[in-house]
């Protein structure tokens, strides 16, 4: 199914590995965001594992760009200081390999943290900077994304604060003309069967992760809480994304 007569959308996938972006570039895909621990919502990644993902991201026969996930743990985005001193050097540390972007977000008090973005910022040194989905906890996503303009913010992960976006499509549609100059992106649940109705609603780029789990080898409990073996692990699933790309794309790659 073509996506005719609808303006064009870049299209930017969640990879925990090598694997994950071997297929985004296969499929020519804009723009990849790395991260850890996908079934956690994403964490930061290891410098070694940046550092082999720009090699092959930015030397595939079609590039994408790499946009680095920034989140010391699970569990919200409430950050003491010392974790956002760490999320600071982590930015300092994969602006300096390379990385195309980088993706932020803290709260304070169901609002954004403030002072921490404009160190996140200050800290990326230039490059792009992304909102992640904190901005869908904060108290009001219309006045919160209109007192962005002009902070250094490019692009905001929202699933229009629903669980998953496909239940925002009214909001997307009111957040975007209150947009401006920052690209809204809609993601965060986002699925082949809901993907062409986001689209619809003409945000600006679309964020989907096409995950499939198997399970792990069997073993003895790694230290969970609640005792649990080794559980599942996670990856791409080529499929899955080939269907996002067919169902939202009918010509060649844009750029983002």
């Amino acid at each position: 199914m073509e996506n005719s007569g609808r303006p064009a959308v870049t299209l930017e996938m969640a990879v925990g590995d090598l694997a994950g972006t071997r297929i985004a570039t296969d499929l020519g895909l804009d723009r990849i965001e790395l991260c850890a621990g996908l079934e956690l919502g994403g964490l930061s990644p290891s410098d070694g594992l940046v550092e082999a993902v720009l090699e092959q991201a930015h030397t595939a026969v079609t590039p994408a760009e790499v946009h680095v996930l920034v989140r010391p743990r699970p569990g919200g985005f409430d950050f003491t200081p010392d974790e956002v001193a760490v999320m600071i050097a982590e930015v300092r540390s994969y602006a300096r390999r390379g990385v195309d972007g980088v993706v932020i977000g803290a709260l304070r008090d169901g609002e954004l943290d403030r002072d921490a973005h404009e160190r996140l910022i200050e800290a990326a040194e230039g490059i792009h900077v992304t909102l992640h989905r904190a901005f869908d906890y904060v108290r009001d996503q219309a006045r919160t994304l209109e007192s962005l303009h002009g902070s250094g913010i490019g692009r905001i992960l929202t699933s229009g604060g629903a669980s998953s976006v496909g239940d925002a499509i009214s909001r997307l549609r009111e957040l975007v003309p209150l947009a401006g100059d920052i690209t809204l992106m809609a993601g965060g649940g986002l699925s082949p069967e809901n993907c062409e109705a986001v689209a619809a609603t003409g945000v600006g780029a679309l964020h989907f992760s096409a995950r499939s789990a198997r399970p792990a080898e069997a073993g003895v409990s790694l230290g969970s809480a609640t005792g649990e073996g080794p559980g599942l692990v996670w990856s791409t699933d080529r499929d899955r994304a080939a269907t996002f790309v067919r169902l939202l794309r009918a010509g060649t790659p844009t750029q983002a």
